[in-house]
This record gives structure tokens, C-alpha cells and sequence, in this order.
């Protein structure tokens, strides 16, 4: 039995007739009732399934890192997290290959670093990148957050500590990336207001 919210203009939740009311996200929903689910598997919806399972584990592994801080504010009627593969859904291609260059760790109005400059300490990898703050949003006290991936998701994340852009540089352990060869991973920064206001669509560096 449906129930009736707000009178009988308002919203209801449960099922009257062949309506369902519902609510997503604390808007009043209706969809028609259909009590049969079909799991049509055409090329198209097994290819749109498969990139759907690549993204968001990579949104599974930055959650709690870069997702819940730097894209839930941003979102307009959806979560962070849908946010995020909705905006790079579009890195997997129709042969499941992931394009780096395509990859957004953040998306944002504050401008990007330049670039990010690699040199080794010890076995250590280093960043260098420009403390300058050319635009109107960026500040000196901008925090870092960064991801570490392959092909295949995420090797390393970090964000929101202590490396401010007045620090110049990133150092990512070689313990953190034991295993994987320096020329299958691809490094992604990005910077955010302390405040957590404005946010930079972020850089893509190399380790080698």
C-alpha cells in the first residue's frame, strides 16, 4: 500500500496501482511498476557495464582520500562519487584501455600546476612542482591530494595532509609502489582551498 506524504498533491512512497513513489537524494520520485527484470546483454550494454566496474573502483579506492573532499560539495543532485564516473566514464575505450590523459583525479575552477618535475632520492621518486600562485583562486596554503594508478586502478592516494603548494614538492616512497614498474604508473595531483571552496582540475605526472 502507498503512502501519502503531503496530501494529496504531495509526495507518497510504496505502490499505488501501477505507480511506485519513491525519493532519491530528497527529491519526490515516480516510475512505473515493472515487476519483470530483464538483463539484456547486447555488446553495447556488456561494454558499458565493464567500463562502469572500472571506474568505480577506482572511486571505490579514492573515497574517503580525494572523492568525499573534493567532489561531494561540487555536486549538483548527485553524490561525489557518481560525480566523479560520470566525468571520466569516458577514460575506458571500446577495447577497455585506460587513457591517462583523459583522467581527472579533480575537476575544478582553480587553475592546474604547469606540470610536475620527476628526479629520484635514493629509491625514492620525487615531484617538484611551480609554489607560484597564478591565479585568482590559488593560495600558498592549498592542500595537496594525489593518486597513484596503473591500467588498473589505483596503486597509492593520499590527500588533505600537510603538503601545502608552499612546499614545492611531493615524495612518493619506493615502498608505496613495490612491484610495479616505473613506466606503468602515471602520478595525478591536485590542489584544493583549505577551506575546501574551490578546487583545480588536476596535473598528470610521469616516473620516468
Amino acid at each position: 500500500m502507498g503512502k501519502i506524504i503531503g496530501g494529496i498533491l504531495g509526495n507518497f512512497s510504496g505502490k499505488v496501482g501501477n505507480v511506485v513513489g519513491g525519493s532519491w537524494k530528497g527529491i519526490g520520485t515516480l516510475r512505473a511498476y515493472n515487476p519483470v527484470v530483464s538483463n539484456p546483454k547486447t555488446n553495447a550494454q556488456v561494454f558499458n557495464r565493464d567500463r562502469f566496474s572500472i571506474i568505480t573502483a577506482m572511486a571505490s579506492d579514492i573515497l574517503s582520500t580525494v572523492i568525499k573532499p573534493c567532489w561531494d560539495r561540487f555536486a549538483v543532485q548527485m553524490s561525489g562519487y557518481n560525480y566523479f564516473c560520470s566525468v571520466n566514464r569516458n577514460c575506458i575505450d571500446g577495447a577497455l584501455e585506460f587513457s591517462f590523459g583523459d583522467f581527472k583525479l579533480t575537476s575544478g575552477k582553480m587553475l592546474s600546476i604547469a606540470s610536475l618535475v620527476h628526479s629520484m632520492v635514493g629509491a625514492d621518486h620525487k615531484f617538484t612542482f611551480s609554489t607560484a600562485c597564478v591565479d585568482k583562486f590559488q593560495q600558498p596554503t592549498d592542500l595537496l591530494y594525489y593518486a597513484v594508478i596503473n591500467d588498473k586502478g589505483v596503486v597509492v592516494t593520499s590527500g588533505g595532509g600537510t603538503v601545502a603548494r608552499s612546499v614545492g614538492s611531493l615524495t612518493v616512497k619506493a615502498a608505496d609502489i613495490d612491484g610495479y614498474a616505473p613506466g606503468t604508473l602515471a602520478i595525478f595531483v591536485s590542489f584544493m582551498r583549505a577551506d575546501g571552496s574551490v578546487v583545480d582540475s588536476s596535473c598528470m605526472g610521469s616516473f620516468v
